[in-house]
């Protein structure tokens, strides 16, 4: 491939699930077809690439089209043999994270609700619930080794250590370890 090519490589999938049909398109550029004073802005962009995600939704009830394009950055070489799949892997796992941590601390740490002008309480409060949250999945963890089956869930494992003593003797337990 020609270091200034500027084809649109592209890969999509269909997944099923939760009440939608979900079509994800990825479609990359090289990133050295963006203007010269932009590449001075991100190092290595040239090399890079450029990507387009779109997810289109079906609802299956209702069947209601939704669309969303997102747009990204990275440092992967656009000459990689498989490189729109290799992006479409990288934005599935962002999303990942995003639904793994944030959610599950807005959910059960109910952090998108709380309302404070306090910087340094905001900042702390975070920092607490990230802590308690790799606690239990350290706790989830050790749940799975010991009885071979999953876990059960964050809310679970919250609601079992409201008692002091039982959040203790958690602790305890994983300190020990």
């Amino acid at each position: 491939m020609d270091r200034t090519e500027t084809r649109t490589l592209e890969t999509e999938k269909v997944e099923l699930g939760h009440g939608r049909i979900e079509t994800r398109k990825i479609s990359v550029l090289p990133g050295s077809c963006l203007p010269a004073a932009l590449l001075k802005k991100w190092i290595g962009l040239d090399e890079g690439t450029i990507i387009k995600a779109t997810t289109e939704s079906v609802n299956k009830t209702t069947g209601e089209i939704s669309s969303l394009d997102r747009y990204y950055i990275s440092s992967l070489n656009f000459l990689n043999a498989h490189i729109a799949e290799q992006c479409a892997r990288a934005v599935r796992r962002h999303w990942g994270i995003e639904n793994d941590l944030h959610y599950v601390l807005d959910v059960n740490f109910y952090q998108d609700r709380t309302q404070c002008k306090n910087a340094n309480y905001l900042q702390n409060r975070v920092l607490l619930n990230k802590w308690a949250l790799g606690m239990i999945r350290k706790l989830q963890k050790e749940e799975e080794t010991e009885t071979g089956k999953e876990a059960k869930s964050v809310k679970r494992i919250m609601a079992k250590l409201q008692s002091p003593t039982a959040a203790l003797e958690a602790l305890t337990s994983l300190i020990n370890k």
